[in-house]
């Protein structure tokens, strides 16, 4: 969403993540749904795709871990029409690796249980699609800061969410550059609470996470990646530390 809807292209990714208000059901149906929408709009380019797999995430779920934990990893590769004749094995391995990508494996992340209104609908070369307006894409990546504090006792691994301060940032700019700034505290406000209800995540992590500079330092190891992948990037960590807490500070909590 941030790079194909809202235009933020300075940092280059290309995950893909699609979020469900519930659990999906008839998962087989489902996967089969969604493997033919892939290969009938790849195949408009004439690409053919294969190794289509989905996997449940986690494959255990753990003692205790709640309902709203967990999703669906899926991945495929693309090959051309002249790759389908070759053996298996060998059409695998040959597959395209996509510009950006490191692997010829493609993936697509699926959340359960996520909160989904707010939402905007869009046109893509006229397809419809529904997308996280800027507020909520803003309240989600600062849930998972607050997710990768070491109070929140649902977190499985220690994650660093150094990108996501960035993210926070660039989306922030862009409300300001459109003049939406009214509009925008008003949505946080108003989505805020249900949004980390979702995940079972206190509003006091919020606090916890921009107060302390033992977790601000953990989080600012991961700048030079993000540095590393970042067109034009000419502040420091700091900066966009100060620019959430900002945000958060202008927040009706």
């Amino acid at each position: 969403a941030l790079r194909l809807i809202h235009g933020l292209k300075s940092r280059l990714s290309r995950d893909s993540d699609f979020s469900f208000h519930d659990k999906i059901e008839k998962e087989e149906v489902f996967f089969k749904y969604l493997e033919s929408a892939i290969r009938k709009e790849f195949s408009k380019s004439k690409l053919y795709i294969i190794d289509f797999k989905p996997t449940r995430k986690p494959k255990i779920k753990k003692t205790g871990a709640p309902d709203f934990w967990g999703g669906w990893a899926v991945e495929f590769k693309l090959i051309t029409k002249e790759q389908l004749n070759l053996p298996e094995a060998r059409r695998s391995s040959s597959a395209i690796v996509p510009e950006g990508f490191l692997t010829n494996k493609i993936p697509i992340d699926i959340n359960e249980m996520e909160y989904c209104e707010g939402i905007e609908t869009i046109k893509v070369k006229s397809i419809k699609i529904k997308v996280y307006s800027k507020p909520l894409l803003v309240l989600e990546k600062l849930r998972a800061i607050c997710q990768s504090h070491p109070d929140y006792k649902y977190r499985i691994t220690q994650s660093n969410r150094a990108r996501d301060f960035y993210d926070i940032e660039q989306i922030y700019t862009k409300v300001l550059n459109e003049g939406e700034i009214d509009n925008f505290f008003k949505e946080l406000s108003k989505h805020i609470v249900k949004v980390f209800e979702a995940k079972s995540v206190p509003l006091s992590l919020i606090d916890s996470c921009l107060r302390s500079d033992d977790f601000l330092k953990s989080q600012e190891i991961g700048w030079q990646e993000v540095e590393s992948t970042v067109k034009g990037l000419n502040q420091n960590f700091s900066y966009y530390v100060q620019t959430v807490k900002d945000i958060v500070r202008k927040i009706n909590l």
